[in-house]
């Protein structure tokens, strides 16, 4: 995996299947904010949900 290092607090890495459960807590934790701009937000209901941006996505943007 290649991460790219932007500063000592951030980092770019592609993400995996094992990332599911933070992304999905921080779009619930989130979910108003980021429903404004981002139209998968309502369809992610559950962690089960959240594998889908990494295998296709397309489908977030797209549903």
């Amino acid at each position: 995996m290649i991460i790219i290092k932007i500063d000592t607090e951030i980092e770019l890495k592609q993400i995996e299947l094992s990332d599911s459960k933070a992304i999905f807590e921080t779009i619930d934790s989130q979910r108003e904010y980021l429903g404004k701009w981002l139209p998968f937000v309502e369809f992610t209901k559950e962690v089960s949900d959240t594998p889908r941006c990494r295998t296709n996505p397309i489908v977030w943007l797209h549903f």
